[in-house]
């Protein structure tokens, strides 16, 4: 989708996305071209666009988080940071050839996998309703992704307060006119990062919920308990993870 949507923004005027899957055995040859790569198979997935490319220096820095293109208040730059991650988090790599004027290709490859994959169990089973109207802070700086969680927990009965940064959720925090019962935080954000906000937050609430939501690895997070939600996630995973969160907070452990 991250894909996609940057081919789109490189062909305001129109153009051709092309996305193409195949199979790759990493030979010598293979593996002296990609040094990243190891011995085995690959699925290689290609994504091509004909809009306005990139320069060599821009295609350098394309997956640095934060480095972004676009004007001011049109995105993050933290949107090839993911797909890298994802990519890297799956034992693959990724390549990126540019040409100013000509379009752009990412190659992402990922270990072929033979056995079978695991059934995702209860990915279609109802979400369970929350009990009482549970309140929920959503903090996220992508407002596509903002929106979309929002709309789904008041669909399911939750009460949602909003923050597009840390900054903006402190002042949320401190209007409420009642207690919050989750925090669901991105990690990743301009000027004040999700742990940041967090320790802010459990200064004058040591109890409060939280829930990580990124699509960087939860290396990070790995000596904290607190639970996590890797990007893309499904609205099935949310409800399962907020399930399991407020279980276990109106069981007082």
């Amino acid at each position: 989708m991250t894909l996609a949507a940057n081919a789109r923004d490189a062909m305001p005027e129109g153009g051709s996305l092309h996305l193409r899957v195949t199979t790759v055995d990493a030979d010598a040859g293979f593996l002296t071209h990609h040094p990243e790569a190891q011995p085995g198979s690959y699925m290689a997935l290609t994504v091509s666009d004909t809009g306005c490319g990139m320069d060599s220096a821009t295609a350098t820095r394309a997956f640095e988080p934060f480095f972004t293109t676009k004007e001011p208040g049109k995105g993050t730059g933290l949107g090839l940071s993911m797909v890298s991650g994802i990519v890297k988090d799956s034992g693959g790599f990724i390549r990126v050839d540019s040409t100013v004027g000509r379009g752009t290709t990412f190659h992402l490859y990922f270990p072929k996998v033979d056995a079978p994959a695991d059934p995702v169990l209860g990915a279609d089973a109802p979400a369970a309703a929350p009990v009482g109207r549970k309140m929920v802070l959503v903090v996220e700086d992508q407002a596509d992704l903002r929106k979309l969680i929002t709309e789904w927990l008041a669909e399911e009965g939750y009460a949602v307060l909003v923050a597009c940064d840390g900054d903006q959720a402190l002042q949320v925090c401190a209007s409420a006119e009642r207690p919050i019962d989750v925090v669901l935080t991105d990690v990743v954000m301009p000027n004040m990062s999700g742990p940041k906000l967090v320790a802010r937050l459990t200064e004058q609430d040591p109890h409060l919920r939280v829930i990580y939501m990124s699509g960087y690895s939860s290396d990070a997070l790995r000596h904290q308990e607190i639970p996590f939600l890797r990007k893309p996630f499904t609205l099935a995973h949310l409800a399962q993870r907020l399930r399991e969160v407020l279980d276990t907070a109106d069981s007082g452990h």
